[in-house]
C-alpha cells in the first residue's frame, strides 16, 4: 500500500475516531492504551490512531496552523487534505523519529507487541492531543492553503464567539444590584428572578409536580376598550395570530403555552418575539363578526358580568362600532397598552433550568427595547343613563333586575330597604333584585317597584339617615363574622380592641337625601329585566353543614343578627295584585353604629361531653327589645354567650359563671367585656407614635400619664367630631413608660391628620384639666371599690396592661398634688423626649388581619426597659395543687430580625430542655408578642416558686453555653427545623396561585408579606453565628408569675416592684385576659 493510499484512508477515518477518543477521555477512561494491548503487535488498525495523533501534534505543536487553519463551518464538510503529510514529517526529527518507529510498527504485523517505550510516547502524543482538542468537542475540521482569508474568518468568528459570551455576562452581571434570588418563603417551589437588560423580567418556578408551562402577560385588558368600541381588546386578541392559549380580563391578558419537550422552548420564544415586536393580524372582518354576534348573543344568554359591563357602555346595542375596526387601528391599540414585563417559565429540575436560561439568553427576545413598564389601571365610571328592558324566552320563573353602579353606595341601601316579595343583594359591585312570581304578573310587578322608589323619593329624611347608618352597622357585624368557623375567632374579630381590618371594604360615606332621591329617579328608568335564566340565579340559602364549629357559627350569627335587626321588619306585606298597595318605612332600631351593645364572649372552656345535640332555638340570652323616640338615651342590655365544645352550653349565665370558678374549679377562662364599634374603614392608614416620659417615680408617672390620655382623649372627641364621622379613628394609651397615639386615616390625608393631631396635643385648656381631673378621681374610687382577685392558669402568661401598682390612697394623694402648672410641665417634658413612629402602612385585607390584630397594632404595649416586675400568686382552688413560675422576657418593640430570632430561640431551647434539661417536658417555651412588644415565656411547672427563677435562670444559662458550642451545621439543622415548621402555616392551592401571587408581590414590589413570610426569608439569610447573638436576647428586662398551690406558704422576696400575697388586695388597673 502507496504511503499516499495510507494517508487518504487514515483521513476518511478521521472525525469518527477523533470522536470515539475524545468521548473515551470524557467518561474517564484510564487505559488510554487499550487498542495496542488487545493484540500481540500493533495494528494496521492502531498505526491509523497513532498516525492521526502525530499529525494533529504537528500541526498543532510546530506552527503550521499559520498555514492550515482550522475552521468551524455550519454544516458537515467533506474530508479534504490540502497539502503534503511528509512535510509535516520533516519540520521536528524527534516527531519524525517517532513517526519512524510507528512505520516499523506498521510494517511487523506479527505477534509481537509494541515496545514499551514507544507506548510512553503514544501516551505522551495523547495527553497533549486530548489537553489541546478539549475545546473543540464534535467540531470537524478543514484544512485549506488561504492562509490571508482563513485567519481572517477566524479571527472574525472567535472574536464574534467572545462577544456572544460577554453579552450575556452583561445581561445579567449589569443589573446584578436588581437580581434577586428568591426564597422560597411561600412554597417548597424555588424561584429564580432575572430582570433583563431590556427590562423583561422572568421568574423562574422550580417544581416536581408540574409541565414546563410558560406565560406572558400582557397590561391590556377590558377596561383599555375606547369608549366608542368596546370590545376592541377581546377582537384585538381574536385577530392575533398565535399558538399561545389566551385569556382575556378586564386589567390585563395571559399568553399560556404548556411545553412537553424542551425542543419546543426555542419555537415558543421565537413565537413569543415575534408577537411582541411584529404581530400579525388575520380576519379582521371576518373576526369582528363574530365577535359582534358573541356579544349580541352574550346579552341574552351570557356571563351577568361581562353583559353588565356591555350594556353599561353602550346605550343601544346596534350603535357599536367593532364592524368598522381596521388592521391599522388594532396594531395602534396593540402597540399603546402592551407591556411585556411579565415572562414565567416553570420547570422540574435545575438542569431544564439552566437550558431554559441558555436558550433565553440567546433568544431575540433580549433583542427587544424600551418596553412599556407596569402600570396602575385606571378606574374609570362610564355607566351612562338609559333606558335598558329586555325581556327572554326562560322555561323558569324567576325574575332578576339587573340595576348600574353607582357612585355612593344608594344600591345597597335600596337593596337594604326593598319591600318583599322582592330581594335585593349586591353582585359584582351592581344591584340584583330577585322576585319569584308568575311570569304573566311581571308587568304590575315592575310597576310596584317603580311605585316603590317614586315613594322613597319623599321618605322622610331623619327616618333615612337612621335606617342608612343601621344599615353599616349591620353590614359590619355580619361582614366580621360570617368567614370564621369558630366562636373563639369570631371573638377575635368582633371583639379585638380596635377593630381596624375590614376585608377591603371602602369607607362610606355620610348618608345624602339629595343623592339618594337621584339615585332612585334615574333607577326607574334604567335597569335590566333579566327573565329566568339559571345564570342570573342568587343563591341566599345556605344550610349548616354537620360540623360542630359551622353548627355554632350559625347560632350565634343568628342571634347575634337578630339582636341588631330586631326592629327592622322590612316591609313584610306581601305584595297585591292592584295598585292600591301603600309603602310604609320601618321603625327606627335603638341600635345605632356609634351606640352598640357591650357583648361578652367567654373563651372555650373544655369539658368531656357526650354525642347529644343541644337545640339553637334554646338560646335565651338576646339583645330585649326597646322603643326609640328620641326623648331619652336608648338602654343596652349585654348580649352574652358561654362556649363549650363540642356544642355551647346557652342556659349557662356567664357572670354566674365566672363566680363560680374562683370557688371550684381551675383553670377557668374569664370573660373579656369589650367595646365593639363599626369602623367604616378602606384603604386607610395605620400610624402610631410613642412618647417615652420623661423620667419621674413610679406612681407620679404613671398618674400624670393617665391624666394626660384623659386630656387629650376629651380634646378629640371635641375637635375630631367631623373626622370621627367620616371613619377616622384617634385614640391615646398610657403605658409602662410612655405614651401610645394611635391613629387611622385615609391615606391621601395621612399627613394632615397627623399634623391636626400634633396641634391637638399642644392646646392648654384648664377648665378641661380640673374636669378630666375630677373624672380620673372618680374612676379610681369606683376602680378600688371593686374587690379583684388574680386567676392564673397553666402555660398562659396573662397579656398584662400595666399600670402603677400603688394603693388607691396612694394614687388619690399624687392626684391630688398635681395642679395645673405641674401638669403643663410634665406634657411639655413629655412632648419634648423621644417620639418614635412604630407602625406605618396600609391596612391589608388579608385573612390573617383579626387573628394576629392584638400583635399587628400597638393595642396592648408592654415595654419594660429593664424593669423586673414579679407578680406572686396563690391558688384559690384545692383541686389544683400545682405550683408553677412563668419568667416573660422582654426584647424590645417588635421587629423582624428579633422576632426572628425569637422563633428560633424557642424552638432551641425547647429541644435542650427535651433532649438535656432534668425536667425535660416541664419545661415549655415560646416567643410571645404583647401588643407591639416582644419577647420570650418560659414556663416551669412543679417547682418550689421562690426558686423558680434562679431554676429558670439556670437553665438559660446552660442552653445558651450549649448553643455558643453547638457546629455550624447543628445550628443549620435546628434552623431548618424552624423553617420547615413555619412553612406549615402557608399554603397555596395551585401553582397559578403561587405564581400569580408572586408576580404581584414580588416582582411589581407590591409587598404584602405577613410576619411568618418574613421570618423566614430572614432565617434563610441568617449565618450561623447571628443564631448564636439569641443568647444576649433575654437581658433586657423580665417579669415573673409565681403560681403557689393552695398549701404553700408564701415568702418573702425582694424586687423592684414585688406583689406579695394579692388575694383580696387591691391593685390599681392591671387586667388579665386569660
Amino acid at each position: 500500500m502507496s504511503d499516499e493510499e495510507d494517508e487518504e484512508r487514515l483521513l476518511k477515518d478521521q472525525d469518527s475516531r477523533e470522536k470515539q477518543e475524545y468521548t473515551n477521555q470524557k467518561k474517564g477512561d484510564q487505559n488510554k492504551n487499550k487498542t495496542f494491548d488487545d493484540q500481540s503487535g500493533p495494528s494496521k488498525f492502531d498505526a491509523i490512531v497513532i498516525l492521526i495523533l502525530v499529525i494533529m501534534i504537528g500541526l498543532s505543536g510546530f506552527g503550521l496552523l499559520k498555514h492550515y487553519n482550522v475552521l468551524i463551518p455550519s454544516q458537515p464538510i467533506d474530508n479534504d487534505v490540502r497539502g503534503v503529510l511528509s512535510n509535516i514529517h520533516q519540520k521536528d526529527s524527534a516527531v519524525q523519529e517517532v513517526f519512524n518507529k510507528i512505520s516499523d510498527g506498521l510494517q511487523n504485523v506479527g505477534d509481537s507487541k509494541a515496545p514499551k517505550e514507544d507506548e510512553l510516547a503514544i501516551d505522551s502524543v495523547l495527553d497533549s492531543y486530548i489537553s489541546k482538542i478539549e475545546q473543540y468537542t464534535d467540531v470537524q475540521t478543514d484544512w485549506v492553503d488561504d492562509q490571508d482569508e482563513i485567519n481572517k474568518k477566524i479571527e472574525e468568528q472567535l472574536e464574534d464567539q467572545q462577544n456572544i459570551v460577554q453579552d450575556l455576562e452583561e445581561l445579567i452581571i449589569q443589573q446584578e444590584s436588581e437580581i434577586q434570588i428568591l426564597k422560597p418563603v411561600f412554597s417548597k417551589n424555588i424561584y429564580t428572578y432575572k430582570e433583563l437588560q431590556n427590562g423583561i423580567k422572568v421568574l423562574f418556578i422550580q417544581t416536581t409536580t408540574e409541565g414546563i408551562h410558560m406565560t406572558i402577560t400582557l397590561n391590556i385588558g377590558k377596561k383599555n376598550d375606547p369608549q366608542d368600541k368596546p370590545g376592541l381588546t377581546e377582537l384585538l386578541f381574536r385577530c392575533l395570530q398565535t399558538n399561545f392559549y389566551i385569556e382575556i380580563y378586564n386589567h390585563y391578558t395571559t399568553l399560556t403555552a404548556q411545553l412537553n419537550l424542551f425542543e419546543e422552548l426555542n419555537t415558543k420564544l421565537q413565537e413569543l418575539y415575534n408577537i411582541l415586536i411584529k404581530p400579525q393580524f388575520i380576519d379582521i372582518e371576518k373576526n369582528a363578526k363574530d365577535l359582534f354576534d358573541d356579544l349580541m348573543h352574550d346579552s341574552k344568554f351570557g356571563d351577568l358580568e361581562y353583559v353588565s359591563e356591555f350594556l353599561s357602555q353602550q346605550t343601544q346595542l346596534k350603535e357599536l362600532n367593532i364592524l368598522e375596526v381596521d388592521q391599522e387601528q388594532l396594531y395602534q391599540q396593540y402597540i399603546q397598552h402592551i407591556s411585556a414585563d411579565t415572562l414565567t417559565l416553570v420547570f422540574k429540575t435545575q438542569d431544564e433550568s439552566e437550558s431554559i436560561l441558555d436558550k433565553l439568553f440567546q433568544s431575540d427576545l433580549t433583542k427587544l427595547k424600551n418596553l412599556h413598564r407596569f402600570q396602575q389601571p385606571i378606574f374609570q365610571n362610564r355607566y351612562p343613563l338609559g333606558r335598558h328592558i329586555l325581556k327572554f324566552k326562560s322555561d323558569t320563573e324567576v325574575l332578576t333586575i339587573l340595576s348600574m353602579s353607582d357612585q355612593y353606595s344608594c344600591q345597597r341601601f335600596l337593596a337594604y330597604l326593598l319591600p318583599k316579595p322582592f330581594y335585593g343583594a349586591m353582585w359584582q359591585n351592581h344591584l340584583l333584585v330577585t322576585l319569584d312570581i308568575d311570569l304573566g304578573n311581571i308587568l304590575i310587578s315592575i310597576n310596584k317597584l317603580i311605585q316603590f322608589l317614586d315613594y322613597l323619593k319623599h321618605a322622610d329624611e331623619i327616618q333615612l339617615e337612621h335606617l342608612y347608618s343601621q344599615m353599616l352597622a349591620t353590614e359590619e357585624l355580619l361582614f366580621n363574622t360570617k368567614y370564621e368557623e369558630n366562636l373563639v375567632k369570631i371573638g377575635q374579630n368582633l371583639f379585638s380592641d380596635p377593630i381596624y381590618a375590614l376585608k377591603g371594604q371602602e369607607s362610606e360615606p355620610i348618608f345624602d337625601k339629595e343623592e339618594f332621591k337621584q339615585y332612585v329617579s334615574n333607577l326607574a328608568n334604567n335597569f335590566v329585566i333579566l327573565v329566568g335564566s339559571e345564570n342570573f340565579q342568587y343563591n341566599q340559602t345556605y344550610e349548616s353543614q354537620k360540623d360542630d364549629s359551622i353548627f355554632i357559627l350559625d347560632a350565634v350569627l343568628n342571634k347575634v343578627h337578630q339582636g341588631f335587626t330586631y326592629d327592622l321588619k322590612p316591609l313584610v306585606k306581601l305584595f297585591e295584585l292592584n295598585n292600591n298597595y301603600q309603602f310604609q318605612l320601618p321603625s327606627i332600631s335603638p341600635f345605632l353604629p356609634e351606640n352598640l351593645a357591650i357583648l361578652s364572649v367567654c373563651e372555650p372552656v373544655y369539658k368531656i361531653q357526650g354525642f347529644g345535640y343541644q337545640k339553637v332555638d334554646d338560646l335565651s340570652l338576646t339583645v330585649k327589645d326597646g322603643k326609640f323616640d328620641g326623648s331619652r338615651e336608648p338602654k343596652f342590655e349585654t348580649v352574652e354567650f358561654v362556649c363549650e365544645f363540642p356544642l355551647p352550653d346557652f342556659q349557662v349565665d356567664c357572670l354566674e359563671k365566672e363566680k363560680a370558678a374562683q370557688f371550684s374549679l381551675t383553670p377557668f377562662q374569664i370573660a373579656s367585656n369589650v367595646w365593639w364599634k363599626p369602623s367604616r374603614l378602606g384603604a386607610m392608614v395605620f400610624t402610631g407614635l410613642f412618647i417615652e416620659k420623661p423620667e419621674s417615680t413610679l406612681a407620679q408617672g404613671k398618674t400624670m400619664l393617665k391624666l394626660l390620655q384623659k386630656y387629650y382623649t376629651e380634646l378629640a372627641k371635641r375637635l375630631f367630631q367631623q373626622e370621627f364621622l367620616f371613619g377616622y379613628e384617634l385614640s391615646f394609651k398610657e403605658t409602662i413608660n410612655g405614651l401610645n397615639v394611635q391613629m387611622l386615616s385615609y391615606s391621601e390625608k395621612q399627613s394632615e391628620f397627623q399634623d391636626k393631631v400634633f396641634d391637638l396635643m399642644s392646646i392648654d385648656d384648664e377648665q378641661l384639666f380640673y374636669y378630666v381631673k375630677d373624672l380620673l378621681n372618680k374612676d379610681i374610687r369606683r376602680f378600688h371599690d371593686q374587690k379583684l382577685s388574680l386567676l392564673t392558669q397553666q402555660y398562659y402568661l396573662p397579656k398584662i396592661m400595666l399600670r402603677p401598682v400603688n394603693t388607691p390612697q396612694e394614687i388619690l394623694n399624687v392626684l391630688d398634688e398635681v395642679d395645673y402648672q405641674k401638669f403643663l410641665e410634665f406634657q411639655g417634658s413629655l412632648l419634648s423626649s423621644k417620639i418614635e413612629i412604630l407602625n406605618i402602612g396600609n391596612i391589608l385585607p388579608n385573612d390573617d388581619a383579626f387573628e394576629d390584630s392584638q400583635e399587628t397594632y400597638m393595642t396592648r404595649t408592654l415595654n419594660l426597659k429593664g424593669q423586673n416586675l414579679k407578680y406572686i400568686v396563690q391558688r384559690e382552688s384545692n383541686n389544683d395543687m400545682t405550683s408553677s413560675v412563668l419568667n416573660y422576657y422582654q426584647t424590645g418593640l417588635k421587629n423582624i430580625e428579633t422576632t426572628s430570632k425569637l422563633y428560633f430561640y424557642a424552638d432551641f431551647l425547647q429541644s435542650y430542655s427535651n433532649n438535656y434539661f432534668k425536667m425535660g417536658q416541664q419545661v415549655l417555651i415560646k416567643r410571645k408578642p404583647l401588643g407591639c412588644a416582644d419577647g420570650l415565656q418560659v414556663y416551669m411547672q412543679g417547682i418550689l416558686p421562690s426558686e423558680g427563677n434562679e431554676e429558670i435562670e439556670k437553665f438559660l444559662k446552660q442552653a445558651n453555653l450549649h448553643l455558643s458550642n453547638l457546629q455550624d451545621e447543628d445550628i443549620l439543622e435546628q434552623k431548618l427545623y424552624t423553617i420547615n415548621k413555619l412553612y406549615n402555616e402557608i399554603k397555596f392551592k395551585t401553582l397559578q396561585e403561587e405564581s400569580q401571587f408572586i408576580w404581584d408581590k414580588i416582582v411589581n414590589k407590591n409587598y404584602a408579606f405577613n410576619e411568618i413570610q418574613d421570618v423566614i426569608r430572614y432565617l434563610d439569610d441568617a449565618f450561623p453565628q447571628k443564631l448564636r447573638e439569641c443568647a444576649n436576647l433575654v437581658m433586657q428586662g423580665q417579669m415573673s408569675v409565681q403560681v403557689y398551690a393552695v398549701d404553700q406558704s408564701i415568702e418573702n422576696t425582694e424586687g423592684i416592684q414585688s406583689l406579695e400575697q394579692l388575694i383580696d388586695q387591691d391593685v390599681y388597673e392591671c387586667f388579665f385576659t386569660l
